[in-house]
């Protein structure tokens, strides 16, 4: 319901979505009565980029949450993930030991990661094996990353 108002803040989305991360339910997959998760909702009302941007960082989805006609959202969704991926570069690539991700930050790198495909895979992989790129610390960290049902990434990768 929150994410079909346009009125409302990113600070209320961001609290349901800290809420759902203690309480480890599929929330974020929810369907509405249009059959629409949050964040293909909130893309489809138009909401602030920052909140669709939000949504997808603590649940990345993939495009079958569109459908054939919705070109548009299925572009917005694009440029969502593009620069979802550009901002992890950029933070793991300036990681230091003090750096820290919340829960959902950990969950939403773990489900992106494990639905990654393609040319986007090829270089995920490029760029975790380039010690100049990813510092050790950050490989080391994200290794450690667990989904809100506590599992690490190379057990969702894997599967």
């Amino acid at each position: 319901l929150a994410c079909s108002n346009v009125r409302i803040s990113e600070k209320v989305i961001a609290a349901l979505m800290r809420k759902n991360m203690k309480t480890k339910d599929d929330y974020l997959l929810a369907r509405d009565n249009s059959d629409r998760i949050p964040l293909s909702r909130a893309i489809c009302a138009g909401l602030d980029y920052h909140i669709q941007k939000s949504l997808f960082k603590a649940e990345p989805v993939g495009l079958e949450f569109f459908s054939a006609k919705e070109v548009e959202q299925k572009k917005k969704l694009q440029m969502i993930e593009k620069d979802y991926e550009k901002d992890f570069f950029k933070l793991l690539e300036t990681w230091e030991s003090e750096t820290e991700l919340s829960a959902s930050d950990k969950h939403g790198f773990n489900v992106f990661m494990k639905n990654v495909k393609g040319d986007s895979r090829e270089k995920w992989i490029d760029f975790l094996q380039d010690e100049e790129k990813c510092p050790q610390l950050a490989i080391e960290a994200i290794a450690n990353f667990k989904d809100n049902k506590g599992r690490l990434l190379q057990d969702i990768v894997e599967h």
